[in-house]
């Protein structure tokens, strides 16, 4: 599997000298940044292609639509495993520090799959692109993660990526709910975006609801984790001074 040959590449780089935990947790990291560069790729394709944005088709979306919930399912199991690995078979302890990715995945993998797949009968596959496009930040959130792994929060590299995380984050994950009001509004050409929550289906405005709410709340932990790293590394400088 793409997980295991990801652990076997990052045990075989020299100097590291990771530590098992360290090194699952890296491989689980890799499989997501790839899956996330796939995801945005066909999300991205079927936003610019589906120039009807209610009824136009894209055969990518519909094929990794399952390609995505095999990942999803994928996903809880490594995380899992690289908790277990570090802390031992406790699932108490597994929901306290990964409660909220949990969650996503079971939300996702169930109703999103339904709705997906079912509820919409085969409409907005421009609206799935957008929803799939978020990915893009999850490739700058992977990264982060690996260079947090790998102890260089000091470097360049990482205070670029967090950047590049919350820009990605913010446009990809929260201004495009309201970019998606507007353009159905705007295909309809009647309606306002204040209008379109109450047009549309009841089970679409509630799920945009519920997952801008989960986005502004993980938006809001990137904002504090990013701000206690740029503090600490004032804190560090003036030390050395």
């Amino acid at each position: 599997t793409a997980f295991r040959a990801s652990l076997r590449c990052v045990e075989r780089i020299g100097g590291l000298h990771l530590p098992r935990a360290a090194a699952l947790k890296i491989s689980v990291r890799i499989v997501s940044f790839v899956q996330a560069c796939l995801a945005s790729a066909v999300g991205l394709y079927t936003a610019l292609t589906c120039k009807d944005v209610l009824y136009d088709r894209s055969d990518w979306l519909e094929v990794y639509t399952y390609v995505g919930e095999s990942y999803l399912i994928y996903d809880l199991a490594a995380m899992f495993v690289a908790h277990r690995d570090e802390h031992g078979n406790s699932l108490r302890k597994f929901m306290a520090l990964k409660g909220s990715a949990v969650v996503h995945h079971i939300v996702y993998g169930t109703v999103g799959f339904v709705l997906v797949t079912v509820w919409r009968r085969g409409l907005g596959d421009f609206f799935v692109g957008c929803i799939f496009f978020n990915d893009f930040s999850s490739i700058f959130l992977s990264f982060v993660a690996i260079l947090e792994l790998l102890h260089m929060e000091a470097s360049v590299l990482y205070a670029v990526t967090g950047l590049l995380l919350t820009i990605s984050f913010l446009l990809c994950r929260i201004v495009i709910i309201p970019f998606m009001y507007w353009m159905y509004a705007r295909y309809t050409g009647h309606l306002t975006v204040w209008e379109v929550p109450w047009r549309i289906p009841w089970f679409c405005s509630f799920g945009c609801l519920l997952y801008l709410v989960l986005q502004v709340y993980w938006f809001s932990m990137i904002m504090s984790r990013g701000l206690k790293v740029a503090h600490a590394k004032v804190y560090h400088s003036d030390k050395t001074l």
